[in-house]
């Protein structure tokens, strides 16, 4: 079912020229296209690469991967000084997954203490630094 998302996705951004490709890898989704190099490699030229987007293989997804598609293609039609901020897009995309998830985290884990009548995590770390005296 998603791959046949993924394909029509995929056809329309060839029709629109647009460069970039979403492919399915596990249950998550990845753009490919041929890319200026990351900042400090030792590559040369530009070269196929994959952009991990975080974004779950599901029909969602596929739209939130073809909008960024979309992004990424015009920034690789407006020239050769985008290679840095390509990069740049994807390490903050994923600086924004990480803090979500430990947002998330330390949410999840002061509902469950709350839930088993525990101290919440930065009451008992002060109980054990002893910073409460």
């Amino acid at each position: 079912m998603i791959e046949g998302k993924i394909s029509q996705a995929n056809g329309r951004l060839k029709t629109a020229a647009v460069g970039v490709r979403i492919e399915a890898k596990g249950d998550r989704l990845y753009l490919r296209a041929t890319l200026p190099p990351r900042p400090g490699s030792s590559q040369q030229r530009a070269y196929q690469q994959r952009i991990a987007l975080h974004y779950r293989a599901n029909p969602y997804g596929v739209s939130l991967a073809e909008k960024e598609a979309r992004k990424i293609g015009a920034l690789i039609d407006c020239g050769s000084l985008i290679g840095s901020r390509i990069w740049a897009i994807a390490r903050l995309k994923l600086r924004r997954s990480v803090f979500i998830l430990r947002n998330l985290q330390r949410l999840i884990s002061q509902k469950f203490l709350a839930l088993l009548g525990k101290p919440s995590i930065k009451t008992s770390s002060l109980l054990w630094t002893g910073a409460n005296r």
